[in-house]
């Protein structure tokens, strides 16, 4: 039946490879991007620790034409305008947040978002950071690691639920 809603689940990895392809893009009213740093870390720690966090709402179109822009204002590097994309209604500060955090190899953002969006991880206390701790306030034994797009992080068990109309 048309205009009902479709659930479908999808991995944090399968999400960025989606805004890669611009198969997500954004309707030109949507908002720009406003999430703080804080913001991202705790949405971040939310996944690591299987917390859901909310849906995606997504209107399947096939009449993209140019009333669209890419996630984040950055275009990917695969990316090319495609006939039948996704528009993001709903979940655009989620979405651009796990872009900038986790920043796919291939896709180099402006060092202004690259250096504002460093997140940290400790591994000794499995919690998400915005900066690294001095020095000289932590033990030399903590384990960080700065960067996090690791797949074991991406292919995490939770699943991101979208509603796609």
């Amino acid at each position: 039946m048309k205009g009902l809603l479709k659930p479908e689940t999808r991995r944090i990895s399968d999400l960025l490879q989606g805004v890669n392809d611009a198969e997500f893009v954004l309707p030109r009213f949507q908002r720009s991007f406003v999430w703080t740093k804080n913001q991202v870390v705790e949405l971040l720690n939310s996944i690591y620790d299987q917390i859901p966090i909310g849906v995606f709402l997504l209107w399947d179109s096939d009449q993209l034409g140019e009333a669209f822009r890419f996630i984040g204002d950055i275009v990917p590097p695969e990316a090319k305008p495609r006939r039948h994309s996704k528009y993001v209604l709903d979940g655009q500060q989620r979405l651009t947040s796990l872009l900038f955090a986790l920043r796919p190899e291939n896709l180099h953002l402006p060092e202004a978002i690259s250096s504002k969006y460093e997140i940290y991880f400790c591994i000794d206390d499995e919690c998400f950071y915005g900066k690294r701790p001095d020095k000289k306030k932590v033990s030399p034994q903590v384990n960080w690691v700065r960067k996090i797009n690791s797949l074991a992080f991406m292919q995490k068990p939770q699943r991101i639920t979208l509603l796609i109309s």
